[in-house]
């Protein structure tokens, strides 16, 4: 009888149910970022963008340059724009990074050459912490001249 208990109690033992801590998912909040930048081909005639991104309201690069200058085949990444970023808060959220050519000497707003976004479904299912960068979104059409730019952002669960 004592060994019928011990192997009933071992075998209850090996088919208990094991709790696992399952990680912590986020649909939203989530910042999103730049990633990149790829000119296919500038808007201005003298084959040379001034460029800014307006992202929540604020222009971008902020502090240190009043814009960024790109030529066709140019890469530029979040540093040189010093790092656009803000932050999705519902699942029905988004966020635009509106590209924007500039006028020299006095840059302001500039014109709007089209948008990036991201909205909440880009989260979906991300484990916080966990990034993902979203598929390249095309900004393209005539202003100057023709142009096109392929633009990368990425999310992060927060």
């Amino acid at each position: 009888m004592r060994k019928l208990i011990g192997v009933l109690a071992l075998s209850a033992a090996v088919v208990a149910p094991v709790a696992v801590a399952a990680p912590a998912y986020a649909a939203v909040p989530c910042r999103v970022e730049l990633y990149s930048i790829y000119a296919n081909n500038v808007d201005e005639s003298d084959g040379r963008d001034e460029l800014r991104f307006s992202v929540g309201g604020n222009l971008y690069p902020t502090v240190n340059y009043n814009h960024v200058k790109m030529v066709t085949g140019d890469t530029k990444y979040p540093a040189s724009f010093e790092n656009p970023s803000s932050v999705i808060t519902s699942v029905g959220g988004s966020v635009s990074f509106t590209l924007r050519e500039v006028t020299l000497p006095s840059p302001g707003w500039g014109t709007s050459l089209g948008s990036a976004t991201a909205d909440g479904g880009d989260c979906a299912g991300l484990p916080v912490g966990q990034s993902l960068v979203l598929p390249t979104q095309f900004i393209s059409g005539t202003n100057s001249t023709w142009y096109s730019y392929e633009v990368k952002l990425e999310v992060t669960a927060i």
